[in-house]
């Protein structure tokens, strides 16, 4: 019944041409994940969220393919299970991290997306193109940057949203998505990032991965990385401390202090550049690795809080 009753939501404001298909999120089996991504959850941790998210009824998890431009592009719309047609609810646009399979949006997100929810907020998210069955391909901060900006346009026509108090929130390259997206005006109250780049020059030369360069593993994604003399530009456009003057948006920079991947430098960089232009912004450093701490999703909750508009 309430799955009738969100489709209506939907075609109420949303075009059939925006959001082609909708379905309850499945997260599979812990077999069908990629090698990668088998080194960021256990298996015992996948079918603790799994059994959870099974046996929630206060979230509804929805998975949709969704149009930009000629392609088709997975998404997620995570709400309370029962939405009060009379109510607008704050609604958070969260930009994952990885590169197409890698880093993908699934059961491990689970608790983070009951959080926020929790918090009163709706979720919106997109896998990038390319992944779960979507077209086109993933270009790591190219013209994947629509896909953000679309999925935060669909947000803001939904009935059920406020439009007035939209946020984002971005881990790693996520992060640096979310910078891209506020240069591109997308209107958000406030930001918040975790572990992101902010100089993709910096961290192609401070990378301390254990499986290959940082340009190297970019290189398929973006090909600029491939010749020298396309690879500088293509870091500029993607690195916020490059054109921090564009940014006129609230941000938190959060950044584990022991980040070996991406190092907490990327952010306090971002901050001062962001100081030098007077953009509102807040750094904090927490003792941590690259990871996404859900104990300090509190902290983004209360920055967001801050800027919420009255309705």
């Amino acid at each position: 019944m309430f799955l009738i009753f969100f489709l209506l939501l939907f075609s109420s404001t949303v075009s059939l041409t925006t959001i082609i298909d909708q379905k309850r999120f499945e997260p599979g089996e812990y077999q069908q994940l990629s090698a990668q991504n088998k080194e960021t959850i256990s298996p015992q941790e996948f079918d603790a969220y799994k059994k959870s998210y099974s046996e929630d009824r206060f979230i509804n998890w929805q998975q949709i393919t969704y149009k930009v431009g000629e392609l088709n592009v997975v998404g997620f719309i995570i709400t309370p299970n029962h939405i009060d047609p009379h109510q607008r609810y704050p609604t958070i646009i969260y930009n994952r991290s990885g590169s197409g399979d890698f880093g993908k949006i699934g059961i491990g997100e689970y608790q983070m997306f009951r959080y926020f929810v929790d918090q009163g907020y709706i979720v919106f998210a997109s896998q990038y193109r390319g992944v779960d069955g979507g077209t086109g391909f993933d270009n790591y901060g190219g013209d994947d940057i629509q896909d953000v900006i679309e999925i935060a346009a669909i947000a803001r026509q939904q009935s059920f949203v406020d439009s007035e108090n939209m946020f984002m929130f971005g881990w790693a390259r996520g992060g640096m998505m979310t910078y891209m997206a506020l240069k591109n005006q997308v209107p958000i109250n406030a930001a918040a990032t975790i572990g992101a780049i902010s100089d993709l020059a910096l961290a192609t030369a401070e990378w301390r991965g254990d499986r290959k360069s940082l340009r190297t593993e970019l290189s398929p994604y973006i090909p600029e990385f491939n010749d020298d003399s396309t690879a500088l530009l293509a870091c500029i456009s993607r690195s916020a401390v490059c054109w921090a003057d564009e940014i006129k948006t609230p941000l938190l920079l959060m950044h584990g202090k022991h980040d070996g991947n991406i190092y907490f430098s990327q952010s306090r960089l971002l901050a001062e550049s962001l100081a030098q232009v007077n953009c509102p912004h807040e750094l904090f450093l927490f003792e941590g690795n690259h990871e996404l701490p859900l104990h300090h999703l509190d902290k983004i909750c209360a920055w967001f809080d801050k800027y919420k508009k009255k309705s």
